[in-house]
């Protein structure tokens, strides 16, 4: 697992997504994520909120690969 701080250049994409999706309530963090998959171009992402990354499509209209959370 790493940390990962987005960069100041990022910001006007994180707050495109979340404008996009904002009938999903995307919230910061989720759109953080979704912008390091674009860059990173890795689709697994670890969440406990799946509804949201189920809807948004990465490059080349692939979906992520969901790990569930275990509650």
């Amino acid at each position: 697992m790493a940390v990962f701080e987005p960069p100041v250049s990022a910001d006007p994409v994180i707050e495109g997504l979340i404008l996009k999706h904002a009938d999903r309530d995307l919230d910061f963090t989720d759109a953080a994520l979704i912008w390091l998959a674009f860059e990173s171009g890795l689709p697994e992402v670890l969440t406990a909120d799946e509804k949201d990354f189920a809807v948004v499509r990465l490059k080349g209209g692939k979906r992520f690969d969901i790990v569930p959370w275990m509650h």
